[in-house]
């Protein structure tokens, strides 16, 4: 699958890590509402965590494959434009919002034992927001700027602590 994701557009990537995450979370959705009635078979647990399981690897793949052709430099910045401003628009930042209100809500109102089924809601926002890193451009560090005084390349001198000590 791994080669196969190599020839895949940026955009693809980002639709496939977002339909992956969704549904992942659909089915952590289904799975948290049966649990609820007690409705949820064994066989049927078995199909939620296939397909959960599922979704995260297809999701990670995806992911590992956008960040190495981004890394690489294999797309030009005109192919990377698109997928930046999908990630970018308002309706998503929104959305991420109203999940991160969807889980917090889900903590508050499940029992304790189904509250960690909350960090489910947060994987399609997270894996956004890992993409709109990977595909952000990199900033040059040139010297001479406030974050070359942050480390001049020399060891730590410690004797103030000795003395300090003493």
């Amino acid at each position: 699958m791994k080669s196969e994701l190599q020839s895949w557009s940026p955009t693809e990537l980002i639709w496939a890590i977002g339909a992956s995450n969704a549904i992942t979370s659909l089915t952590a959705v289904l799975f948290a509402i049966l649990s609820w009635r007690q409705a949820l078979s064994v066989s049927n647990q078995r199909y939620a965590m296939v397909l959960v399981v599922t979704g995260i690897l297809v999701g990670l793949t995806a992911e590992i494959a956008l960040r190495r052709g981004a890394r690489s430099r294999r797309w030009p910045d005109s192919v990377l434009s698109a997928p930046r401003r999908f990630l970018e628009h308002p309706a998503l930042i929104g959305f991420s919002w109203s999940m991160f209100l969807v889980a917090l809500l889900y903590c508050i109102v499940s029992p304790l034992q189904n509250a960690a089924l909350a960090a489910i809601f947060m994987a399609l926002p997270f894996s956004f927001m890992r993409a709109d890193n990977y595909l952000r451009p990199r900033q040059q560090v040139t010297g001479g700027g406030s974050g070359a005084a942050l480390y001049s390349g020399e060891p730590l001198n410690s004797d103030h602590w000795k003395a300090a000590s003493h």
